[in-house]
C-alpha cells in the first residue's frame, strides 16, 4: 500500500524540548542541520502534506511559506491532545485514498519504506527508543516500554476508518478502544526527537557545518573531500583552485595536497583552533601566527580593487539575502527594533544609510589573495603549534582568489571577538517577546585577546573591520535558515553591531 497523503501532527507545546521551543514549534527544531519536519519533506518530496499546528502557529506558517518546497496545507488545531486537528486534516484527504499519520518529532530512517503493506491499517513499532504505548498481539496498551513501542506513525487505507475520531484527546487511546484491526510495521532505525536528551543522542552538536560535503579518512592518513550536492561540488571546485594557486605562491599554511580531483589532503594531527586546549600564552602565539600567515598570503600579489565586487558582497548580496528571509523574522518590518535594551536601526528600513556606509568606508581598500572564511573553525593547529587554513571560500564578489584583504581580518575578528564559533555550535540564548529581543552568545575564551589581534595587523583600520563584521552577521542570517533561532539571532546581532558602529564611527 502506497500513500500520497501525509498528515503531520505538529501541534503541542514541545515542553520536553526546553528552550529549543521558546521561539518556535517543535517541528522546526533543528536536528542534523534540518528542521525535524524537513527530514520528512526530503524523504517524500513528491507527496502532499497536511500539517497540523497550534503553538507558535504564525511562526510555522511563515517559515513554511518561505522555505517549504513541497505541496502542503496547514491546519490550525484547537483543543488538547494529539487527536486535535486530525479530523480537520482528514477533510483534505480524498475518499478511498491511503494516507499516513505521523508525529512531527519522528525522523524516519533513510531505508524505511511503505512496501509490502497488504493489510488495511498499520501501527509503527520500534525497539529504538522509549514509548508510552505498546503494540503486542494486535492490542494497544498504555505502558512505558522500549519493546514493541508505538512510534507515532500510522498508515490507513482510507479515511472512513477514522470517522468516529473525537475532535481532541489522545489519538492512540481512541485507536486502542476502536474496533479497527491493526497490523504492525517495523520502523527500523527511525529516531524520536521529542526531548533534549533524544536530540543530543542523534545530534551532539559538534559539527554544525551545512550538509554539502562528505569527508573520507583513509587508513594511510589521507582525507578525501567530495561534494554531496551541486552547491557542495561548486564550493569544492573553488576550494581546489584556491589550494592550487596558493601552492604556486609557496604558501605553507595549508595541508599537504596529494590530488586535486577528488580533493585529497594529508590528515592534520591536531584540532580546530576554536576547540583547542590552549593556555593564555599559547593563544597569543596562535593569534600572532594566524595574523602572520594571512599577511604572508595577502602580500603575494596586489591587484586593482574590484568596486563591483565590493558593492556585491557588502551591499547588494546582503540585502538580497535578508529580503529572502524577511517574512520569517519577527519585527523585520519595523524601523527600529529593541534588541538587548538598545533601539537599533533596521537595515531593511535604512538601506540608503547602509549603502552610504559601505561606499564611504569600505571602498578604499586593497585587493590581494584571500582565504575568505578564516574563522577559528576553519583553521587548525597541530601539536607543534603550526597553523593550517582549510575550507577556503576562494572568491569575493564574482572574482576568484582575490578579494578585500579586510574581509579576512573581519572574519578572524568575527571568531575572536564575535564568538562566531560558539554560535556555530548553538551555544547561545535567544528570547523573542511581543515587543523586544534579547540574546547572548557563549564566550569564546578568545574575546579578551581582541586588542592583541588588532595590534598585530599592520596599519589596521578598526572601523572598517567592525563594519564588515556587522555585515558578515547580517549576511549569515539567510545561511542559517535550517535553524530558526540561529537565523533570527544572526540578523539581530548584525543590527546591534551596525548600531554600535554608527555610534562610534559615523561622522
Amino acid at each position: 500500500m502506497e500513500f500520497k497523503y501525509i498528515i503531520v501532527q505538529a501541534g503541542g507545546l514541545g515542553t520536553r524540548l526546553g528552550k529549543l521551543t521558546s521561539n518556535k514549534p517543535k517541528s522546526l527544531v533543528s536536528v542534523l542541520n534540518r528542521p525535524i519536519l524537513f527530514h520528512l519533506f526530503e524523504k517524500y518530496p513528491d507527496r502532499q502534506f497536511i500539517i497540523i499546528g497550534d503553538y507558535k502557529y504564525d511562526v510555522l506558517d511563515k517559515y513554511l511559506r518561505v522555505f517549504a518546497k513541497v505541496d502542503y496545507l496547514l491546519v490550525h488545531a484547537h483543543g488538547k491532545g494529539n487527536a486535535a486537528g486530525l479530523k480537520d486534516a482528514l477533510y483534505f484527504v480524498p475518499d478511498d485514498e491511503p494516507f499516513m499519520v505521523i508525529w512531527s518529532d519522528l525522523i524516519l530512517a533513510d531505508d524505511w519504506k511503505e512496501s509490502n503493506m497488504e493489510a488495511s491499517c498499520y501501527v509503527g513499532v520500534t525497539n529504538q527508543f522509549p514509548c508510552s504505548w505498546r503494540m503486542k498481539d494486535g492490542m494497544l496498551k498504555k505502558t512505558q516500554t522500549k519493546e514493541d513501542g508505538v512510534a507515532g506513525c500510522f498508515v490507513f487505507d482510507k479515511k472512513e476508518r477514522l470517522l468516529d475520531l473525537p475532535p481532541e484527546g489522545s489519538f492512540t487511546k481512541w485507536l486502542s478502544e476502536s474496533r479497527i484491526t491493526l497490523d504492525t510495521m517495523d520502523m527500523g532505525d527511525s529516531m524520536e526527537a521529542g526531548t533534549e536528551e533524544a536530540i543530543r543522542g542523534i545530534d551532539p552538536g559538534s559539527n554544525r557545518c551545512r550538509p554539502y560535503n562528505h569527508m573520507e579518512f583513509t587508513a594511510d592518513d589521507k582525507v578525501i573531500k567530495t561534494g554531496l550536492t551541486d552547491e557542495g561540488r561548486k564550493l569544492i571546485e573553488r576550494e581546489v583552485r584556491w589550494y592550487e594557486r596558493v601552492s604556486e605562491y609557496g604558501f605553507h599554511g595549508i595541508p599537504e595536497i596529494f590530488q586535486l580531483s577528488p580533493l585529497t589532503m594529508k590528515r592534520i594531527h591536531g584540532t580546530n583552533i576554536y576547540c583547542a586546549d590552549l593556555d593564555e600564552e599559547e593563544k597569543k602565539r596562535t593569534i600572532e601566527r594566524l595574523v602572520g600567515e594571512l599577511q604572508f598570503l595577502h602580500q603575494f600579489e596586489r591587484v586593482e580593487s574590484d568596486y563591483f565586487g565590493l558593492e556585491e558582497d557588502y551591499y547588494t548580496k546582503t540585502l538580497k539575502r535578508l529580503h529572502g528571509i524577511r517574512e520569517v523574522i519577527p519585527f523585520s518590518d519595523d524601523e527600529y527594533i529593541l534588541i538587548n535594551g538598545r533601539r537599533c536601526r533596521n537595515v531593511l528600513r535604512f538601506t540608503d544609510e547602509f549603502h552610504a556606509d559601505v561606499r564611504e568606508h569600505l571602498f578604499d581598500t586593497e585587493f590581494g589573495p584571500i582565504h575568505g572564511d578564516c574563522t577559528l573553525t576553519n583553521s587548525m593547529i597541530d601539536e607543534n603549534g603550526n597553523i593550517y587554513f582549510i575550507d577556503a571560500r576562494g572568491y569575493f564578489g564574482k572574482r576568484e582568489l582575490f578579494g578585500d584583504v579586510y574581509y579576512d581580518w573581519a572574519k578572524l575578528y568575527y571568531s575572536i571577538n564575535g564568538c562566531f564559533d560558539q554560535f556555530n555550535v548553538k551555544n547561545f540564548n535567544l528570547s523573542i517577546s511581543d515587543n523586544d529581543v534579547s540574546y547572548s552568545i557563549g564566550r569564546s575564551g578568545w574575546e579578551h585577546l581582541t586588542d592583541d589581534l588588532l595590534s598585530k595587523i599592520k596599519n589596521v583600520d578598526v572601523g572598517k573591520i567592525k563594519l564588515i563584521h556587522a555585515i558578515v552577521w547580517l549576511s549569515l542570517a539567510s545561511h542559517c535558515w535550517e535553524d530558526y533561532d540561529s537565523m533570527c539571532l544572526a540578523f539581530y546581532n548584525g543590527l546591534c553591531l551596525w548600531d554600535e558602529w554608527i555610534n562610534e564611527y559615523r561622522e
